[in-house]
């Protein structure tokens, strides 16, 4: 069980910068998005790190990202949820001569969660989840070969592959290893 004070998976935060606490974004707890971890505070212009962005390179792939399982779960509770709000709207419009634009709410959420489920196993049936994961992947290669950048993660605790660090860079932090020990 979690703490009070802990926000739950899919709960909407807010990203505040640590310097000047501008708020900055919000996302969803467990979002996991694609692209450079370091952000810049459009206020104050402090580096900072927002723990939603991944690079692939980094981090790899989400693992539900190619979850068909997944995927058709949602799909049935969608159909399911059209289902139950279409059968109780169709009930109070026959036997009641009304209706509750609530049930009409449900039904046009669980339309968007079914193509939404729709889309995306066609995306990775057909491979075109795989086509934009590689074009993502490309460009988070393209960022750490930017030697600032990939010694800036791998100084805030990322797990630089060791291809995209400057050599100078690998021999001091040998060093500095060797000399603690």
């Amino acid at each position: 069980m979690s703490n009070p004070g802990t926000p739950r998976r899919g709960q909407i935060i807010e990203m505040h910068c640590p310097n000047c606490n501008k708020l900055v974004g919000t996302h969803a707890v467990g979002e996991y998005r694609y692209g450079s971890p370091l952000k810049v505070c459009p206020k104050c212009k402090t580096e900072y790190i927002n723990p939603v962005f991944h690079e692939i390179e980094i981090d790899g792939i989400a693992p539900e990202a190619f979850d068909i399982k997944r995927m058709l779960i949602a799909l049935v509770t969608g159909a399911a949820a059209f289902a139950v709000g279409a059968g109780i709207h169709y009930f109070e419009v026959t036997t009641k001569d009304y209706y509750h634009m609530s049930y009409i709410f449900i039904m046009l959420i669980s339309v968007v969660v079914i193509f939404f489920a729709i889309g995306n196993i066609i995306m990775v049936k057909t491979g075109l989840k795989e086509k934009r994961n590689e074009r993502l992947r490309q460009e988070s290669a393209d960022r750490l070969s930017n030697p600032r950048y990939a010694v800036w993660l791998h100084q805030h605790g990322y797990n630089v592959p060791e291809k995209y660090l400057p050599e100078e860079y690998l021999r001091q932090n040998e060093s500095e290893a060797s000399e603690k020990n």
